[in-house]
C-alpha cells in the first residue's frame, strides 16, 4: 500500500500595498502558477529526511533525528537550524504527527528559489498542512508580517487582502486586468530578505504611514475597477512615489530605468526580487528593453498568474 501524500501550495506577489498591508491597508494580491509541493513518506525510524529541490537541483539537505530534533547530517547548517525551528513549531501544535513517525520529506519547487515567488510561504503553507494545522496562526508563530503570502498559497485567485489586528479579510476578485498582456515582471538579479526589510520598514516609518494606508487603500479600490491600461499605469505611479516617500528612497525607475517608456513598479520587498513592467510598446521593445540592462529573465502576467473562476463570498480568517 503507497503511504505518499503530496500537498500543493501557490507562490505569491502583491501588486499593491508593499509594508502598509502589515498596518491595515488594503492590498492586491495575486496566486501564481509558480509554486511548491511536498511529498510525505513515512520511515520505519525516527529521523526527518528533509531534501530540498528547485528548478536547478537538489539546493538543501538534512536528516533531523526525532524528538530531539538534532541535526545527524545537512548540507547547510544555518537553513537546518530553521527546519528545526519550523519542525518544532508545528509539533507544539499537533504532537502526535511526529510523536512516533519518521518521515522523508521532499519539497520541491518549479522554479528558482531565489524567486521572490513565496518560498518561505508556501515551505509555511505546506508543513501546515502536513501537520493538519491552521497555516495562518502557523505564520503568526514563525514569520513577520501581514499573512498575504499564506493567503496566495491556498487561494487560486486574485483577491484584496486586507488585515485588521488579528483577523483578515480576502475578497476575491473576477474580471481583473484584462490588459495583462501589458504588464511584465522582471527579475533583477538578486534576493530580498523580507523580514529584513519588515525590521527596516518599522524603524524608518513616521506618524505619516497612517494617512498612507488610506491613500494606498484608496489606490487599490481604483485598481481593481479600472479596465484602462493608461489609467492603471498612472495608478501604480502614484503608488510608487507614495511607498518611495514613506521609505526615504529613490523609486526603481529612478534609480535604475530612467529611459524605458512606461511605469516601473517595485514589489513586494523594496530593492529585490521582482519589479512589475507596464508599457503599451511590443513585447519585443520589453525584452530588448530589459536585456540591454542584463535582465533576462521577464514573464508576461498572464502567463505565471492563476485565474480559475472564483467564489464570490469573503474569506474571514484569524491568526
Amino acid at each position: 500500500m503507497d503511504n505518499t501524500l503530496v500537498y500543493k501550495a501557490n507562490g505569491k506577489i502583491l501588486l499593491t500595498g508593499e509594508y502598509l498591508v502589515i498596518d491595515g491597508a488594503s492590498a492586491l494580491a495575486v496566486p501564481l502558477k509558480f509554486g511548491q509541493t511536498l511529498k510525505v513518506e513515512q520511515s520505519t525510524d525516527n529521523l526527518v529526511y528533509w531534501r530540498a529541490i528547485d528548478v536547478n537541483g537538489v539546493w538543501f539537505e538534512a536528516t533531523i533525528s526525532l524528538p530531539e530534533f538534532k541535526i545527524e547530517m545537512t548540507s547547510d547548517e544555518s537553513v537546518a537550524n530553521k527546519a528545526i525551528m519550523l519542525l518544532k513549531a508545528a509539533s507544539t501544535q499537533n504532537p502526535e504527527i511526529i510523536a512516533n513517525n519518521g518521515y522523508h520529506l521532499t519539497f520541491t519547487l518549479n522554479y528558482d528559489r531565489l524567486f521572490g515567488f513565496g518560498s518561505s510561504s508556501t515551505l509555511i503553507s505546506l508543513l501546515a498542512q502536513f501537520f493538519k494545522i491552521d497555516p495562518f496562526r502557523f505564520y503568526s508563530m514563525v514569520a513577520k508580517g501581514s499573512g498575504y503570502d499564506i493567503a496566495c498559497a491556498q487561494f487560486n485567485s486574485p483577491f484584496l487582502y486586507t488585515r485588521s489586528g488579528n483577523k483578515a479579510t480576502i475578497k476575491p476578485l473576477n474580471d481583473f486586468l484584462p490588459f495583462g498582456q501589458n504588464i511584465y515582471l522582471v527579475y533583477q538579479g538578486h534576493k530580498q530578505d523580507t523580514d529584513s526589510e519588515i525590521d527596516n520598514y518599522q524603524k524608518v516609518k513616521s506618524d505619516a504611514y497612517k494617512q498612507m494606508v488610506e491613500s494606498i487603500s484608496n489606490i487599490t479600490f481604483k485598481i481593481v475597477k479600472t479596465k484602462d491600461l493608461y489609467t492603471f499605469a498612472e495608478l501604480l505611479k502614484q503608488h510608487e512615489l507614495l511607498i518611495a516617500t514613506l521609505l526615504n528612497r529613490q523609486t526603481i525607475k529612478d534609480l535604475r530605468f530612467s529611459d524605458f517608456n512606461g511605469v516601473i513598479k517595485s514589489l513586494g520587498a523594496w530593492g529585490g526580487d521582482f519589479i512589475l513592467a507596464i508599457s503599451s510598446n511590443p513585447e519585443e521593445y520589453i525584452h530588448e528593453y530589459f536585456k540591454d540592462k542584463q535582465h533576462n529573465i521577464v514573464y508576461n502576467y498572464n502567463d505565471i498568474i492563476l485565474t480559475p473562476s472564483v467564489v464570490e463570498h469573503d474569506t474571514i480568517i484569524s491568526y
